[in-house]
């Protein structure tokens, strides 16, 4: 599941919103001027740079 947050929001509850990245929840950190950033879990990280490399093996 994606969720959008502020970062007044994350600062506020930042070990709950941790807890729940860590469970698996993708979050979109809004900030002035649309210079959103995402934060996702460890696993979710390697799983992505996993398939970033797999795809760059097939493409070399």
């Amino acid at each position: 599941m994606i969720r959008a947050i502020k970062a007044l929001e994350l600062r506020e509850n930042f070990k709950e919103v941790c807890d729940k990245v860590a469970a698996g929840e993708t979050l979109i950190i809004t900030r002035p001027k649309n210079r959103n950033v995402v934060l996702i879990s460890e696993n979710a990280f390697n799983e992505l740079a996993a398939g970033v490399a797999r795809e760059n093996e097939t493409h070399a």
